[in-house]
């Protein structure tokens, strides 16, 4: 595992309309580097292929095909238990004025001390991002993944 990957960043790597250098190059990593996600990240993405498909943005097909791929790829779900982990990501959510969902990769990220992987943020709206950088988390960047996608 070489960095905590979240659901908008993944989606990213697979739905045509938001491919850009960044996820192509996750993309193109992820075979070889592997990434962690915390176990909400399974129902993010569940969920958003679900939605995508309801809208009609993907066919069935393709949100099975998504998942396939996925599936196929060395992500692995961690285990964040314990009441201490509750106390720990509301205080994150508290301080960052994020979701307690989005809460969690802040702390799988300095739990594994690991940079996250994520575009939320990366737009004017604040998010993710940012809070990692308040954390003083490092945040995967293209030329990061470009290294790795050198040495493969």
């Amino acid at each position: 595992m070489s960095f905590v990957l979240d659901a908008s960043l993944a989606i990213a790597c697979f739905f045509p309309d938001e491919r850009q250098p960044f996820s192509d190059a996750v993309r193109a990593a992820l075979p070889n580097v592997g990434a962690a996600v915390p176990l909400i990240w399974l129902y993010e993405i569940a969920n958003i292929l679900h939605i995508a498909q309801a809208s009609g943005r993907i066919s069935t097909s393709d949100a099975n095909d998504f998942a396939d791929e996925l599936l196929a790829l060395p992500i692995e779900p961690v285990v964040q238990s314990g009441p201490e982990v509750i106390r720990e990501i509301r205080a994150i959510a508290d301080a960052h004025a994020i979701s307690s969902y989005d809460a969690a990769y802040l702390h799988l990220c300095r739990a594994l001390g690991l940079p996250l992987g994520t575009l939320d943020g990366s737009g004017r709206r604040k998010g993710l991002k940012q809070a990692a950088e308040t954390m003083k988390l490092e945040v995967l960047t293209l030329e990061r993944v470009n290294k790795w996608n050198a040495e493969h």
